[in-house]
């Protein structure tokens, strides 16, 4: 994990209480390889806490707890950013106490979270196994629908030659009676009406 420069000089002010940009500067400078062996320790034993975005930043970070010192690093764990002490606004002792609390509280609410989603995949796994047989009830019953609307087309092109069938011999009865009808003394009624 690669340490950054920001979370060096952090780790120069914060953790070994020194004051000052070029004191700071000074400290970084000759004790790199130091620096950087005590943040690598530092996450190696330290506890997740979340992953989110905290104040106004909008970068995802990961969150670790050390103790009393949260460790702040990319969302890969490819780079330590930065790392502060916790600080309520209260002593050393009473800080310490909130940060041991709310990380009990978390662990506490994480263990909950792990069982409630195991009961959840569990569910989730009886619904898509119900969603499985809905999904083959509905193509049976999409085979069916095709089956039924060709044997409705079937019939309705039945139907239709039914009707060709009277329309044809409708035209050869017409046929025959204008030949039957179709008198010379019927021409002469019609020419004098």
């Amino acid at each position: 994990m690669n340490v950054t420069k920001h979370c060096k000089r952090r780790y120069a002010q914060r953790i070994k209480g020194i004051k000052g940009k070029e004191e700071i500067n000074v400290f970084v400078t000759a004790n790199h390889d130091k620096i950087t062996e005590d943040a690598k320790k530092m996450m190696e034993h330290a506890i997740f806490i979340w992953k989110g975005q905290l104040g106004e930043s909008n970068i995802t970070r990961n969150f670790y707890i050390n103790g009393d010192i949260i460790l702040v690093a990319d969302t890969d764990n490819t780079a330590l950013v930065t790392l502060y002490k916790t600080d309520y606004g209260y002593s050393d002792k009473t800080n310490r106490k909130i940060a041991k609390d709310l990380l009990e509280d978390i662990q506490g609410l994480n263990t909950e979270l792990e069982v409630a989603e195991l009961a959840m995949q569990e569910e989730v796994n009886k619904v898509d196994i119900e969603l499985d047989g809905l999904d083959a009830q509905l193509k049976s019953l999409k085979a069916q629908v095709e089956v039924v609307e060709s044997r409705k087309k079937a019939k309705a092109s039945e139907r239709k030659s039914l009707f060709t069938k009277t329309r044809t011999v409708k035209e050869e009865i017409e046929k025959f009676a204008k030949m039957l009808c179709n008198s010379i003394e019927y021409k002469v009624d019609v020419k004098e009406m």
